[in-house]
């Protein structure tokens, strides 16, 4: 088992593979692990955002889960996403994940719709989910769509040996202040967005999540270890280079669907997406070739 310690550098949230009657694709899992472990990731994060855990069943998400765990086979820890609207659903997908063999789970504050949530809602809903568990619970923070988690409620809930880290997709700001209000306590920020790793490396982050690392992995591996190792000249031009790879990708109204999409033109999973996702369009299949293309990803 994997120590909080473990959870550093780049941790991709990966997509999910599916077959074309929408079951879990192990096949297609196998190699987009090997994929981004082969170019030095540290770690996985599987159903987050990236890899539509909204849109699955329970069954899915738990065998996404196994698929994942065999085929990291103990290299890298294995981070399962168990968010969901209610807190006894939530703590549902952690049982089964943990029992598939996540080493970490995450979980969003409670949502739904345009639903204020409360601080204290957070923080219970979170105490809930490790008090009937036992589980080591990072927290996801992902405004605007989520309500966004306060440096003083994340301060709390690290006091509890069982909550060890966040994945924060909020601006720097945020992120630095979760940074400064937990320094002492062990506990682990990743950064969420990609667009502003190297910077939040540089105040004490411990990694980050970029989404396309599931394409990019190995200039996102670099970018950290040249952050981590006070190359800063090199760290800004990595974080630029792969901030233009993913402004094209951005044009696209799902991100899950580009990088599923990117990823079947690479010949790592197919393309199809949990419902209602949409799978790519012809136009937009075009555009995301001719961008892999040009990025040297295509033969």
């Amino acid at each position: 088992m994997f120590d909080r310690a473990s959870l550093r550098g780049i941790i991709p949230p990966i997509a999910t593979p599916l077959t074309t009657g929408g079951e879990i694709d192990r096949s297609g899992m196998g190699r987009l692990v090997e994929h981004v472990l082969t170019a030095g990731c540290h770690g996985l994060f599987v159903l987050g955002s990236t890899g539509e855990f909204a849109f699955l069943t329970a069954r899915q998400r738990r065998e996404a889960v196994e698929a994942a765990v065999d085929a990291v086979a103990g290299r890298v820890p294995v981070i399962a996403g168990i968010s969901a609207v209610g807190t006894q659903e939530a703590i549902d997908h952690c049982r089964a994940a943990m029992a598939s063999g996540a080493d970490f789970v995450m979980v969003t504050p409670p949502y739904f719709g345009s639903m204020v949530v409360r601080q204290e809602w957070i923080a219970d809903h979170v105490l809930q989910i490790v008090a009937e568990t036992d589980a080591r619970v990072m927290l996801y923070n992902v405004p605007p769509l989520i309500t966004d988690i306060d440096p003083r409620t994340v301060a709390r809930l690290a006091e509890d040996d069982h909550i060890v880290g966040m994945k924060d997709s909020a601006p720097l700001l945020h992120v630095q202040d979760v940074l400064f209000r937990t320094r002492e306590m062990g506990f682990r920020v990743l950064c969420g967005s990609e667009y502003h790793l190297a910077a939040t490396l540089m105040v004490g982050a411990h990694g980050g999540t970029p989404s396309p690392a599931n394409l990019i992995p190995r200039p996102y591996v670099e970018l950290y270890e040249a952050t981590v190792s006070g190359d800063v000249t090199r760290a800004l031009a990595l974080q630029e280079q792969v901030n233009r790879f993913s402004d094209t990708l951005d044009e696209i109204p799902s991100w899950p669907s580009a990088v599923k999409g990117a990823l079947n033109l690479m010949g790592i999973c197919g393309p199809t997406m949990a419902a209602p996702l949409p799978s790519l369009t012809a136009a937009e299949l075009d555009l995301v070739r001719g961008h892999l293309e040009r990025s040297g990803l295509l033969a």
